[in-house]
């Protein structure tokens, strides 16, 4: 998945007995992905993340996401931006940081919680900004 731009889709995910039917609402991953832009997108009830991101040169920005159990989870994601999103009533993390993430900028950012790092063998690796974040 390379240079894509997803933009403007709505992903709901209707619950049946209290769990969601959709597990990720956005979810690029793969070997070489890169540059892709997840823009203006709005994501509500999905299982795991609500943008579920891996890739270089990652540009995810304007997107609302609610109900999630993570709104975003970025992973392998150097020198990308996370920015302009809102994140509401997440179950677990509005932000989760894992593995590779040098080089990765997260901010102005609407939040509920806080931003999460993964611990463990998936713990974020290299040097990131996370700043200017709103959390509520």
């Amino acid at each position: 998945a390379m240079y894509n731009l997803i933009e403007g889709n709505m992903l709901y995910g209707e619950e049946v007995d209290g769990v969601s039917q959709l597990k990720r609402g956005i979810h690029l991953y793969g070997p070489g992905t890169r540059g892709n832009q997840i823009i203006g997108n709005r994501v509500s009830n999905v299982r795991y993340a609500g943008i579920d991101c891996v890739g270089a040169d990652l540009l995810v920005s304007g997107n609302y996401l609610e109900g999630c159990a993570t709104g975003i989870s970025a992973a392998y994601c150097p020198d990308s931006f996370v920015t302009g999103n809102i994140v509401r009533r997440s179950r677990g993390a509005s932000i989760r940081l894992q593995r590779d993430v040098a080089g990765l900028v997260v901010s102005g950012n609407s939040l509920d919680r806080e931003v999460v790092l993964a611990t463990g063998t998936a713990a974020p690796t290299g040097m990131y900004v996370v700043e200017s974040n709103f959390v509520a």
